[in-house]
């Protein structure tokens, strides 16, 4: 399965933005984006929400795909984080 971080990256450069252009328009600080992608911040619902007005995928794909990515982390440590 493709890292759901780079997807995101990749989304934005296929609409021919980067990622200081989506933030302006879509109000999402380019701080807090770039921690996600970069997996030094967790993908909050705003941020869902962003991706969703612009991509064809759902904030709930992208949510989804974060939950999954964590409870296989979890397995792989024997349940610890």
């Amino acid at each position: 399965m493709k890292d759901w971080r780079k997807q995101i990256d990749e989304e934005i450069r296929k609409k021919g933005m980067n990622q200081r252009q989506f933030c302006k328009r879509t109000g999402v600080y380019i701080s807090e984006l770039n921690t996600i992608i970069n997996k030094d911040r967790p993908l909050s619902l705003k941020v869902a929400l962003a991706l969703e007005l612009y991509f064809v995928k759902t904030a709930e794909y992208w949510l989804n795909s974060q939950l999954k990515e964590q409870i296989k982390t979890a397995k792989n440590n024997d349940g610890r984080f």
